[in-house]
């Protein structure tokens, strides 16, 4: 791929989407897809689903996520490799083919539940640390964890020089926050309940590695990055094995897009609801056009 020109690439969002966006977004899915996705959700209307709970959240991405791709591609053309954020890579998976979308929604539907039962274990939270560089955030880090012993706060997500988030403890999170704020910097708590890559969500590997036995994962017909490993995974070994760790690993946003970068990618299309890739993408650089599928 390296040295062609105008190379294409989707991104898939993970679950940090408003849930405004992911609302605007049911209102223009498919009678078929909304079928589908209010069938893995045992539900009888798009209006009923709680656009909050995480258990709805990740398969209404998914189903999201692939109409958009869908309804791009006669702008994108042929595409040189996909890759996810976090959540994102299930619908990564099933764009390519490694996943039918029958079977993509169950998974979905299974990764919302088990992290959905870990939040309950341990109370959790999330922020988006904007405008300090990658040690200052760390030292803000182990700062925040001396002065509250026991405490679980992790790096979560590096999705630029400037931009990180921390997961953990729901004190641990707010007190970061604060403590950014106060050095100038900003912090977003994110929608999200509960504490995703880190270990409040290591009791549901087992589970969820079991589970990902059972589904057939076929191999990639694109080539498919992982976001945590940084690399092309292309059998079906190499992708259950990258998901798996996912629950638990940090997602590396900013060195996948500089891997597609250095594939010849330069046009990079968010294929989710919403903007939040789009505007990671832009703040990034590197990229001569970005295309996003709500329109936005």
């Amino acid at each position: 791929m390296t040295g062609e020109p105008d190379q294409v690439a989707l991104c898939f969002p993970g679950q940090g989407i408003p849930a405004a966006d992911l609302a605007c977004g049911l209102r223009r899915l498919s009678p078929g897809r909304a079928d589908r996705l209010l069938a893995t959700l045992s539900a009888h209307s798009l209006d009923d689903l709680d656009l909050t709970d995480t258990r709805v959240v990740q398969p209404t991405i998914l189903a999201l996520s692939l109409s958009g791709a869908r309804a791009m591609a006669p702008r994108t053309g042929d595409v040189a490799l996909v890759l996810g954020h976090s959540f994102g890579e299930i619908s990564a998976l099933a764009y390519v083919g490694c996943l039918s979308e029958e079977d993509a929604l169950r998974v979905a539907a299974i990764r919302g539940e088990l992290c959905w039962k870990q939040s309950l274990q341990r109370d959790g939270a999330m922020v988006a640390i904007l405008g300090l560089p990658p040690a200052e955030v760390e030292w803000l880090r182990r700062r925040v964890l001396g002065n509250l012993p026991g405490a679980q706060l992790e790096t979560a997500a590096v999705n630029g020089p400037r931009q990180l988030v921390l997961s953990g403890d729901r004190p641990a999170v707010h007190t970061a926050a604060e403590d950014a704020i106060a050095h100038a910097a900003e912090a977003r708590i994110l929608p999200i309940k509960g504490a995703f890559h880190g270990p409040h969500m290591a009791g549901a590997v087992p589970d969820w590695a079991k589970f990902l036995d059972t589904v057939e994962i076929r191999e990639a017909r694109i080539p498919f990055v992982s976001s945590t490993e940084v690399r092309l995974c292309a059998t079906p070994a190499e992708i259950r094995r990258a998901l798996v760790r996912a629950l638990v690993l940090p997602v590396r946003f900013a060195a996948a897009l500089d891997f597609a970068a250095s594939q010849g990618v330069r046009t990079m299309v968010d294929s989710g609801p919403g903007t939040v890739l789009s505007k990671l993408v832009r703040r990034h650089g590197g990229f001569a056009r970005r295309l996003t599928a709500s329109g936005r």
